[in-house]
């Protein structure tokens, strides 16, 4: 008897259950090589290459040995089945962790810049002294300022500029004060109420005898709404700084370290609100400061300063008020001025903010 067509037989047709068992090895039915079964669409997955590098995301397709992968590092990839080595799947709020080893980092999405630059305030002041000895003095002090705001993050920068000249009836008997300021500063929010910065700031002011007075800080800062729901607020700052002074002879050139410690409040009175179409005024405001700096490494070097400012709008972009200064260096040299009081009449222009701008 010949078995030989019987056994061709026999052999066909556990072929073909063993195909349709799914027994074909050593990967899926109809792929020549060796991968894991695809998830279905929907789901949130982890997909790990035999290369070793990694994808996140969401199943959209997986037929003829390709799986299209919608990621949010890489958006919609199509990836081969032959070149994964693991498939698992993850639940979706897990879809917001870091990314994985190997991975690129996911962009954080875009945040809308702000920026505004102008005229915070030019401050003019003039004083009269009814006796003999006549008195006068005039004096513009203009502030800039720079600022641009994003996600967790702020830049200033202010420099203000002011010229005081006092005279009196006897010739040659002009006194000119100059005084320069400038301050540039990198904040970055902590959290709602709480920061961290970096700051640089320089100080020349001829009647106290300071030739320039450099201040390089870190620190931190914390506001607190006082009391809620007033629009006033309580922000005080804590940092350290190294200090450089240079002073007109007989005075030093000097290097200090210190730290600044201040306080302010501020407050803003909302108007009534304007009618549609109109834009709206600036808010009345109101802000007191006061600090001291304590330096470490060298005896009466300490300093302290105030500042007060009041601004009542009368356009939606100008306001008038008051403003006042006061600077105390107890490092001042002999025969020059501790201490400098500045007050006057302000007028403040503040531009709209450019979302974006450049």
């Amino acid at each position: 008897m010949n078995c030989k067509p019987q056994v061709a037989l026999w052999v066909m047709v556990m072929g073909l259950v063993a195909g349709a068992s799914g027994a074909m090895a050593p990967g899926q039915a109809g792929l020549p090589c060796s991968s894991p079964r695809p998830a279905e669409a929907g789901s949130s997955v982890i997909v790990t290459m035999k290369n070793g590098e990694t994808a996140r995301g969401v199943v959209v397709s997986s037929a003829s040995g390709v799986m299209q992968l919608k990621s949010a590092s890489f958006g919609q990839i199509a990836i081969s089945l032959c070149e994964v080595s693991g498939i698992e799947a993850i639940p979706v709020e897990a879809m917001a962790v870091a990314p994985l080893k190997n991975s690129p980092p996911v962009p954080p999405p875009a945040v809308a810049k702000v920026r505004s630059y102008g005229l915070e305030a030019f401050t003019i002041s003039m004083g009269f002294t009814g006796s003999a000895s006549r008195d006068e003095s005039y004096s513009a002090a203009p502030t800039f300022y720079a600022l641009e705001t994003k996600a967790r993050a702020r830049t200033l920068l202010n420099l203000s500029a002011s010229y005081d000249d006092k005279w009196k009836a006897t010739p040659l008997s002009s006194n000119v004060t100059q005084v320069y300021s400038g301050r540039l500063q990198q904040l970055f929010n902590t959290g709602a109420n709480s920061a961290v910065f970096v700051s640089a700031s320089a100080y020349r002011n001829n009647s106290q005898g300071i030739i320039v007075d450099q201040a390089y800080a870190v620190g931190a800062a914390k506001t607190i709404s006082y009391p809620k729901g007033k629009n006033s607020y309580l922000e005080s700052d804590l940092d350290l700084r190294a200090i450089r002074d240079e002073m007109k002879a007989p005075g030093p050139t000097v290097l200090l370290a210190g730290s600044n410690l201040s306080l302010s409040y501020s407050r803003r009175f909302d108007g009534p609100a304007s009618p549609p179409g109109v834009a709206a005024r600036q808010p009345t405001s109101l802000v007191f400061k006061a600090g001291a700096v304590p330096v470490f490494n060298r005896a009466n070097s300490w300093q302290a300063y105030g500042t007060f400012d009041c601004f009542h709008p009368v356009t939606k972009s100008w306001s008038v008020g008051l403003q006042a200064v006061d600077n105390y260096f107890e490092i001042a040299p002999k025969g020059y001025n501790k201490n400098y009081l500045k007050m006057g009449l302000s007028i403040k222009y503040a531009l709209p903010a450019n979302p974006g701008g450049k």
